[in-house]
C-alpha cells in the first residue's frame, strides 16, 4: 500500500506543465524563425505554410495548457481541505507533519491516515464537518511511502 507524506501532497510533482512550457516556447521561437524567413521570401509559400503550422501547434499547446489550468483550480480546493484537515490532526494528536501520511492524495471518507506507525480510517459525517479515527491494522505491512528523502 502506498502513502503520502504531508510535503509530497503539498508539492505534488507537476513535470508535464513545465514540458508544455517548454514546448510553447520553442515553438514560438520557430514561428518567429519561420515567420522572418516568409518575410525575406515573400514570394515563396512553403515558409507561409510553416507560420501556419506553427501557429496552430502553439493554439492546440495553448488550449491544452488552459485546460490544465482549469482543471488544476478545480482540484486546487479540496487539496487546500487536505492540507488543513491534516495540520489539524497533527495539531490534536500533537505529532509534526512529517510523521502523518495518507494513503490518497485527497483526504476523504475511508482512507487510512499512518501517524507514525500507527493506521487509522479516517470516517467523516455526512455534512464533513466532524471526523472519527478508527485504529486498524494492516494484513500486509509492505508500506510504500512517497515523499521521503
Amino acid at each position: 500500500m502506498t502513502f503520502y507524506t504531508y510535503d509530497y501532497l503539498i508539492n505534488q510533482p507537476n513535470d508535464t506543465v513545465w514540458i508544455r512550457y517548454g514546448l510553447l516556447f520553442s515553438l514560438l521561437f520557430i514561428l518567429a524563425i519561420v515567420f522572418g524567413l516568409y518575410l525575406r521570401h515573400r514570394w515563396t509559400s512553403k515558409y507561409r505554410d510553416l507560420s501556419l503550422i506553427v501557429l496552430l501547434l502553439i493554439l492546440l499547446t495553448s488550449g491544452i495548457q488552459f485546460s490544465e489550468y482549469q482543471e488544476t483550480q478545480t482540484k486546487h480546493s479540496p487539496s487546500t481541505q487536505t492540507e488543513k484537515m491534516l495540520q489539524t490532526i497533527a495539531k490534536q494528536k500533537q505529532v509534526s507533519l512529517a510523521d502523518i501520511a495518507l494513503n490518497d492524495t485527497q483526504l476523504r471518507n475511508g482512507s487510512y491516515l499512518k501517524i507514525k506507525e500507527a493506521i487509522y480510517l479516517v470516517e467523516f459525517t455526512n455534512d464533513q464537518d466532524a471526523y472519527q479515527l478508527k485504529r486498524i491494522y494492516l494484513l500486509d505491512e509492505n508500506l510504500i511511502l512517497k515523499g521521503v528523502d
